[in-house]
């Protein structure tokens, strides 16, 4: 839940985007 929420903080750190991978 919240994979857009995840997605922004992607952008900002390279942890955002790990944690995106997973639901």
């Amino acid at each position: 839940v919240g994979v857009g929420a995840l997605d922004n903080l992607g952008h900002l750190t390279p942890l955002g985007r790990k944690m995106a991978e997973f639901p």
